[in-house]
């Protein structure tokens, strides 16, 4: 999977399922080689960074870091990669619901037709 970060915040992520591809191989090795020895992290204002994931792994890549055929890796999967599953990139439904839940038992009820200002009690 791979994610370009604009310099204003735009992102926009796609996967690639490398066993659907002719030359497999090739393409497997190079994300390999990316994480086990990536190029230096220097950002420069104003460009888009870019981050490469693998499994549990990624490694972040400024514009100007990207060359040759690690351009082409990046260039590969933006260009015919699929968007990723939601499920990926979200929490699990039961994690929300549980979060809700607790704020609901911790919040007090209002009486109807009063608002939390008029619930509080002044002390002197």
């Amino acid at each position: 999977m791979a994610t370009e970060i604009g310099w204003e915040g735009k992102m926009r992520r796609r996967a690639l399922d490398t066993s659907g591809l002719t030359d497999t191989d090739r393409w497997e090795n190079l994300i390999e080689q990316v994480l086990a020895s990536p190029p230096p992290y220097r950002a420069a204002p104003g460009q888009p960074v870019y981050m490469i994931y693998a499994g549990d792994r990624a490694v972040l890549v400024a514009e100007q870091d990207l060359t040759g055929s690690l351009a082409e890796l990046v260039e590969m999967i933006l260009g015919t990669g699929d968007p990723p599953l939601a499920t990926a990139m979200s929490p699990p439904p039961l994690a929300v619901s549980n979060a809700c839940s607790s704020l609901r038992t911790q919040a007090s009820p209002l009486t109807p037709g009063k608002t939390d200002r008029d619930t509080r009690t002044r002390t002197t």
